[in-house]
């Protein structure tokens, strides 16, 4: 299993239905199964982005799906 960092922003829906997070959070996880692939860790960050996904996935071809 290959190892993908993936720095991401909040879109203004996302930040308006923010209490929702954690069931699209489910709803990726979900996603993620059908390709094989997972993530692996999420953190919160300041600074130029809003968030930080490390993800596994089986290769270049599959996370570029993703």
């Amino acid at each position: 299993m290959n190892t993908y960092i993936v720095m991401l922003d909040f879109t203004r829906w996302g930040v308006e239905t923010i209490k929702d997070s954690h069931k699209r959070s489910q709803i990726m996880s979900a996603a993620l199964d059908k390709f094989g692939a997972r993530i692996k860790d999420f953190y919160l960050t300041l600074g130029d982005h809003d968030f930080v996904v490390i993800f596994e996935a089986p290769d270049d071809k599959t996370m570029a799906k993703i």
